[in-house]
């Protein structure tokens, strides 16, 4: 069949299923019209949240600790695998956090660990 032939056909078909034809149409316009609904909606409470957080907390303290186990029905199960850190992972972490304080305003002290040694420290002019 040649193009003509097919598009004078599928024509004379949408004319004479009209019901059929507008109710197809309704069905393709609610079905988008309610995607971009949601993901609006979706993208807006994401917006909303974000500005609660950062309008009512003010981040001054970020703890890394390390999680060997995992608690499963209130029980202590041992993790399969665990991330080990090497101590430059642990240096670029603290100098990418510095480097987030100072953009923002604030500024990084120390932390000293279990056994009361200080971990990384910068002060005002300070360095590492």
């Amino acid at each position: 069949m040649r193009p003509s032939a097919v598009a004078a056909s599928a024509l004379q078909s949408l004319r004479e299923s009209s019901l059929r034809t507008g109710l197809s149409v309704l069905g393709l316009v609610i079905g988008v019209a309610s995607l971009v609904a949601i993901l609006s909606m979706i993208d807006g409470m994401e917006r909303y949240a974000r500005d609660q957080v950062e309008g009512t907390t003010n981040v001054q303290t970020i703890a890394v600790a390390t999680r060997t186990v995992q608690r499963v029905d209130g029980v202590a199960v041992a993790r399969d695998s665990v991330v080990r850190l090497a101590p430059a992972d642990a240096r670029a972490a603290f100098l990418a956090a510095v480097d987030l304080a100072a953009h923002y305003g604030g500024h990084i002290i120390g932390v000293p660990r279990d056994d009361g040694i200080p971990v990384l420290e910068k002060q005002e002019g300070g360095s590492l």
